[in-house]
């Protein structure tokens, strides 16, 4: 990539926002609301149904029968083994004529679903990234029973952790104290993502809209992604919340920050963030963040999902004053211990030069 260089987005490539949470938590809800707000009328819609009450395609619909063709002119279908081939028969039959045009996609899993395979395959199916984009991660969170849920089922955890925007659902049925301690149980699991509140189902649909995982969107979402980030970490870090879950299974889920007041060595935190992802990927579910380097001016974004890390990315401005390297972890039986031990090896390794 050439320095200073911004990929522009590919206009071409739909873009798809995974909706996930546990059984329960108002998912279905809430896409049924944002499928009859008309700027979400060129939307298509992949439901799993399985290990859920199997009429979710019907309430979304509000339909009677179990058609193809919504009434809001969205298109449902079941989410099978292969997601491939469901992203690839919708647009197929787009093109056709089949099909309304549309301009977006939303799966919507099931409640037990773990949402990193669905998006390892938005990310490195070469047939699906040709053509689709992963928009972000939305993850729905019971506020009325977030910390048992959190407390006791390991996808729940998981689907906070790998989530670009938590939405605490059932915000009307909890107090002020209910929603203070669902949130911050959410805040171990995941420092950084945005918490949204919907009350009876109820959400903008500008929920939808912004990239977080696809580094050639154009910098100004980029921009205000990184400052969430910093403001939610630099928060959550001062305030002493950071977690280190010392469960039953060990490490457990855990979410920290790298921070570099001075400057880093680009190539030797790439090989760093490179070979993290090669030995532990399973275990890495997410790494984002804004490296201040040598030599430049400019702020590099990083960001990769398990074993995937994709190319650095330099913005053409920083999105604040303030100048330093965060790097974002979120993992799963990984220690932070570990991590900067390794990350300090490579910065010892760069000065020994």
């Amino acid at each position: 990539m050439t320095q200073g260089s911004v990929v522009p987005t590919l206009l071409s490539h739909l873009p798809v926002t995974i909706l996930t949470g546990a059984l329960g938590s108002g998912k279905t809800t809430v896409l049924s609301h944002l499928l009859r707000q008309p700027e979400l009328s060129r939307t298509a819609v992949i439901i799993n149904e399985f290990g859920d009450i199997g009429l979710d395609h019907l309430l979304v619909a509000h339909s009677d029968e179990n058609v193809v063709l919504l009434e809001s002119g969205c298109v449902c279908c079941t989410l099978r083994s292969d997601l491939a081939e469901a992203l690839g028969d919708l647009d197929s039959r787009q093109a056709r004529g089949d099909l309304p045009p549309f301009d977006r996609i939303v799966v919507e899993t099931t409640g037990l679903a773990d949402p990193a395979p669905i998006a390892h395959t938005l990310l490195t199916d070469v047939a699906v990234s040709s053509r689709f984009r992963l928009q972000r991660i939305i993850t729905t969170v019971d506020a009325v029973h977030a910390t048992r849920e959190l407390a006791t089922r390991e996808e729940s955890r998981r689907q906070t952790a790998l989530a670009d925007v938590l939405l605490m659902t059932k915000a009307d049925l909890v107090s002020s104290t209910q929603m203070t301690e669902a949130t911050s149980r959410v805040r171990e699991l995941n420092a950084g993502a945005p918490i949204l509140e919907a009350r009876h189902g109820a959400v903008e649909p500008k929920i939808l809209d912004g990239g977080y995982h696809d580094l050639r969107a154009a910098a100004a979402p980029l921009q205000s992604w990184l400052q969430t980030d910093a403001l939610a970490l630099r928060t959550h870090n001062e305030a002493h919340h950071v977690h280190h879950t010392e469960s039953h299974r060990g490490v457990g889920i855990q979410s920290f920050a790298l921070v570099r007041e001075e400057p880093v060595h680009l190539p030797a935190v790439l090989q760093f963030l490179e070979e993290l992802a090669r030995d532990h990927g399973d275990e890495l579910l997410r790494i984002k963040g804004v490296l201040h380097c040598e030599g430049s001016a400019r702020p590099i974004v990083v960001h990769g999902i398990q074993h995937l890390l994709h190319p650095p990315l330099q913005l053409p401005a920083w999105p604040s004053e303030r100048r330093r390297t965060e790097i974002v972890f979120i993992t799963d039986g990984l220690s932070r211990v570990d991590i900067e031990s390794r990350f300090q090896q490579s910065i010892d390794q760069r000065q020994d030069r």
